[in-house]
């Protein structure tokens, strides 16, 4: 759990009268959480996070957790069984109920047709789910200072790559080599991997 993140997803919150969000979006669910784990097939979704106004829940495979203690400390982790796997909405709206919380935003974007029926079909019908997909993507839009240092390192990479790829290009190279190169001269200089694939 990243606190300060945590904070501020509560204000918003409770601008907008809710008492808590589940976030299934893998950007969003990294923001919150610290621990990068990515869907790995449509319709998937490796964890569910529950943000509350004070703590944050995190739904995964049992074979995820140790993964998911050592990356977001601070989140409730709960394990799901092998066998319980398409349970994942219903233990979801389990911890809804439990929180006492009645008004719940959900990712609209994000959440699939099949899990939102499945939520519906699992809580009583006091209890609202709303559409809200922007509500973390709003608190993101607001960079942190280490988030502008990192913004400002990506930067100098991507602009030095670039430089570098000036030099070395020579007639009759093909746009996957430019693409490799760009991306390859960037990870060797640190960088995560790209933002989004190279266009040539």
């Amino acid at each position: 759990m990243i606190s300060g993140r945590v904070e501020r997803v509560a204000k918003e919150l409770a601008r907008r009268e809710l008492d808590a969000i589940i976030v299934t979006e893998p950007t969003s669910r990294y923001y919150l959480t610290g621990w990068k784990m990515d869907d790995t097939q449509v319709g998937e979704l490796a964890y569910w996070v529950l943000a509350g106004p004070d703590s944050l829940t995190i739904l995964t495979g049992q074979n995820n957790l140790s993964e998911a203690i050592e990356a977001a400390p601070g989140s409730k982790i709960i394990g799901i069984a092998p066998q319980d796997r398409g349970k994942n909405a219903s233990m979801i709206a389990a911890l809804i109920q439990e929180a006492g919380y009645k008004r719940v935003g959900i990712d609209d974007v994000h959440l699939g047709a099949n899990y939102y029926l499945q939520l519906t079909e699992s809580l009583p019908p006091h209890i609202e789910l709303t559409p809200a997909a922007d509500l973390i993507r709003t608190v993101r839009a607001v960079k942190e200072p280490g988030e502008i240092e990192l913004l400002r390192e990506a930067i100098r990479l991507t602009d030095e790559a670039y430089m570098a790829l000036r030099e070395w290009i020579t007639a009759g190279t093909t746009e996957k080599q430019v693409a490799w190169f760009l991306e390859r001269h960037m990870r060797d200089r640190g960088a995560d991997g790209i933002g989004f694939g190279t266009i040539v």
